[in-house]
């Protein structure tokens, strides 16, 4: 049994809180566990070094308590009647255009090869009956929809609800830092005393995750190809879609060649893509209103076809008609259960879609339309098809009763159904690829928002255009649905039986449910699912093979992207320079009057080349100076210091990371930590997958807020920075470095697993790193305060020649101003 949400966190998570809550100096613990001691900000002068390299975290946020009652009053206002219901009519354009849709081609598909016997179409329509029941009903209505992650759903969703529960990144990787278990979407929602103390499957499957690599690398290959089965949907839906309502064209007029469908459909889909960077909101108002007018359309069409041909048909509500299906040829009716299964295809957009409308909203918009609309209509074709067996490879449109006004109706509300459904499932692949991204699977790449109200649409131009390539390819390649539907249900099976595993895994490890109730989930699903995914490999000699294809494409870009980044970030922490091997602090002569010293000598010492010994001169302004890992100096900064011996007056290091949730609490945002050096600090800005990241104007106020109480110094340069900014002349600096990564001799490589590696890494993944979308030009930085140089194994290479100066202002020996400025 699932039990009840609950808000509270477990025990730890409570003991952190009080403990990290207390004051502004308390400890933190970085990536590694090594425990910090924030230094006050007159420690380690006169030239000593700090005992420890400081740490990723400090501890300015605010209480969790206000966050979480913000959250449950915006939950609460999904939760009205009036609510649910508005929900549940815009989900119904968005969710279940997909599943809708499939009574085009169901029947056809399933009875390609010949015409069938009464008790098979009695049979089918039972089969279907109990697969809409068992599968999308029960399944996803009644247990997977409560597998949220904060009302967000889809694979990424679950993947990082389990991340959360067993203590690890995203990514594969180790324990969190400790602070981000202060966000308060972070805490788990289903936790008991009994977790923590007694050898529960919990508690075994917690630990074998955080201990075990193998284990999280499995769990994330998993995530990968489920959601690449999902981007193969995303092409195979629309060709199918559009095919089998075109396909009416040549039901009405026999004439019509396959080629002008073809050539309507292709032109179609063309269309839907090149209308994406327009974004759906203009339209997204009418999708609604089509898809109910399509379900309302098929209800009356069956029910008349019930009435007038079969209306017995409804005794097909009982399972054991489900025999007759395979009684004559078990063997041909386990091949065509590939048929049977696309009459669920769509089914996992009821989860996917979830962040966008609310559980009850789904769940009713289901329950009370879409669920009883597609049985009557699926029954009303099965009583048409038991008096007309021999029009099965038109079932849809030849069912129609009435005349020609009546058929031309349902070309063109299909058509508009099937237009809803493709643009769904393009929507949701944009949503897939931008949550890769911010996971760190998927290669960089450039994205737009559509909306400034919807959250989640997106349009991203690269896969776009790729999925358009590729559906016209697939509507040239197969040319009618009935071919389509071999390489349709393939990717959807098998997502399916990925989904089966990881909700078996939550059950145990998140909801704590029993574990003979979960392990008879697993079998039952396992064996439910399986059965279709069988029935659906047996087509890819046919078909299927290209559903394959692109999900093994896309999975194997993820993978190498993902390995890639985490030998350049192993790399990176492995060769960090110590912040205390760079710089040190000596305090100026007491009798010092030299006006230069005065001007750019902190308060509380001169900041020097910890190599050299020589002053490092500081220029009035702020530079955030931008860093992939959380410990050491940033990847440039040796090469700024020992080439120009100059700071800014302010240098904050800044790390952007993405934590396992849907998305951060502005307020919980970014946490500052002062570092021994004077006018140093390091800050981390915190996003979920689903945030959008934006450094501007408004970032850089909020983080001098919060660095403002560690020295409030730096809120006077803040204001001279905004006034500078005003004269045209920025003093906040963006600083970003680029590594290219090269493969090196191991010692016990061979010839040919040092080839294939360097293959690896300097082909393939150094490609995807040069056609890649640079992440920080979307952050809304101005172009004339961004800074970016190369380096490369502790090498320095120029990506852009620059020259620096400091040029000083005033008549009396005022300071100076750093200038950068390209010299090309």
């Amino acid at each position: 049994m699932t039990p009840e949400s609950s808000e509270s966190a477990s025990l730890p998570i409570l003991a952190l809180r009080s403990l990290l809550s207390k004051s502004k100096s308390c400890m933190a613990m970085d990536k590694a566990g090594a425990t910090i001691k924030p230094a006050s900000e007159g420690s380690s002068v006169n030239g000593t070094r700090p005992e420890v390299e400081m740490g990723p975290t400090a501890s300015v946020w605010t209480g969790d308590a206000d966050l979480e009652g913000q959250k449950k009053r915006h939950l609460a206002k999904k939760a009205g009647l009036l609510a649910t219901i508005g929900l549940a009519y815009r989900a119904t354009g968005v969710v279940y255009g997909d599943i809708g849709t499939s009574p085009l081609y169901v029947y056809s598909s399933t009875f390609s090869d010949g015409t069938p016997s009464t008790d098979r179409i009695l049979g089918c329509a039972s089969l279907i009956f109990w697969t809409l029941t068992l599968a999308v009903l029960i399944k996803y209505m009644c247990f997977v929809m409560f597998a949220d992650d904060n009302g967000e759903g889809g694979t990424f969703a679950l993947y990082s609800l389990l991340c959360r529960n067993a203590n690890i990144t995203p990514g594969g990787g180790a324990a969190p830092v400790a602070a981000d278990l202060q966000l308060s979407r972070y805490t788990s929602k289903h936790s008991s005393r009994q977790f923590l103390t007694r050898k529960t499957p919990a508690r075994v499957l917690k630990n074998m995750l955080e201990r075990k690599a193998w284990a999280r690398n499995a769990l994330l290959i998993l995530v990968l190809v489920m959601t690449s089965m999902v981007l193969g949907d995303g092409v195979l839906t629309p060709a199918q879609s559009v095919l089998g309502a075109v396909y009416g064209i040549q039901v009405k007029l026999p004439s019509t060649s396959t080629s002008v469908i073809v050539g309507v459909s292709c032109a179609i889909v063309v269309a839907l893509f090149a209308a994406q960077p327009f974004g759906t909101g203009r339209v997204g108002f009418m999708f609604a209103p089509v898809v109910i007018i399509w379900f309302a359309s098929n209800v009356v069409i069956a029910i008349y076809n019930t009435a007038t041909y079969y209306p017995g048909i409804y005794k097909c509500l009982s399972p054991h008609y489900a025999y007759f299906f395979f009684k004559d040829d078990a063997h041909r009716g386990w091949r065509q259960l590939a048929g049977v299964f696309l009459a669920i295809t769509g089914a996992e957009a009821t989860f996917a879609d979830l962040g966008h409308f609310s559980r009850a909203g789904v769940q009713l918009g289901f329950v009370g339309l879409a669920y009883p609309s597609l049985v009557i209509t699926y029954f009303g074709q099965a009583a048409w098809l038991i008096k007309h067996p021999d029009e099965v490879g038109s079932t849809f449109y030849a069912s129609i009763p009435g005349g020609d006004g009546l058929f031309w109706y349902m070309f063109v509300v299909a058509t508009l159904a099937a237009t809803v459904a493709s643009q769904a499932m393009i929507s949701g692949a944009f949503s897939i690829v931008k949550q890769s991204m911010a996971l760190g699977c998927f290669p960089r790449l450039r994205v737009f928002n559509t909306s400034d109200r919807v959250t989640g649409q997106v349009y991203i131009p690269e896969v776009n255009w790729v999925m358009m390539i590729l559906t016209v390819i697939v509507i040239v390649i197969f040319k009618n649905t009935t071919k389509l539907g071999l390489a349709y249900g393939v990717a959807v099976s098998a997502m399916m039986v990925g989904t089966d595993l990881l909700i078996f895994i939550v059950m145990l490890m998140v909801w704590e449910s029993n574990v003979v109730a979960a392990v008879a989930f697993l079998l039952f699903y396992a064996f439910f699912d399986g059965t279709y995914l069988s029935a659906n490999l047996e087509k890819v000699p046919d078909g299927g093979w290209y559903a394959i294809l692109v999900a093994g494409v896309v999975s194997a870009l993820s993978l190498i992207w993902y390995w890639g980044t985490s030998k350049k970030l192993t790399y990176l922490f492995a060769n960090k320079t110590r912040l205390e091997d760079l710089v040190t602090v000596h305090r100026p002569p007491p009798s010092s009057d030299a006006p230069s010293e005065r001007a750019l000598a902190p308060r509380d010492g001169t900041l020097a080349n910890a190599r050299t010994g020589l002053p490092i001169l500081r220029a009035p302004g702020i530079a955030l100076t931008y860093s992939e890992t959380l410990v050491g100096a940033p990847p440039l900064m040796p090469s700024l210091i020992d080439r120009w011996s100059c700071l800014h007056q302010h240098v904050v290091l800044v790390t952007v990371r993405q934590v396992a949730v849907p998305r951060v609490d502005p307020e919980e945002r970014i946490l500052v930590q002062k570092l021994p050096y004077p006018g140093m600090y390091r800050a981390v800005a915190r996003y979920g997958y689903l945030d959008r990241v934006n450094h501007g104007s408004a970032f850089v106020l909020k983080l001098t807020d919060r660095l403002s109480t560690l020295d409030p110094d730096i809120k006077r340069a803040a204001a001279d920075a905004d006034a500078a900014a005003g004269a045209g002349v920025g003093t906040v600096l963006y600083i970003f470095s680029r590594q290219k990564l090269t493969s090196h001799k191991g010692e016990d490589d061979n010839v040919v697993l040092r080839w294939v590696r360097r293959f690896m890494l300097e082909t393939v993944y150094g490609t995807m790193v040069k056609f890649a979308h640079v992440s920080h030009e979307e952050w809304g930085i101005p172009h004339a305060n961004k800074f970016e140089g190369g380096a490369s194994a502790g090498q320095w290479s120029e990506s852009r020649r620059f020259v620096c100066a400091l040029i000083p202002t005033g008549d009396s020996g005022g300071p100076g101003r750093l200038c950068i400025r390209s010299s090309r």
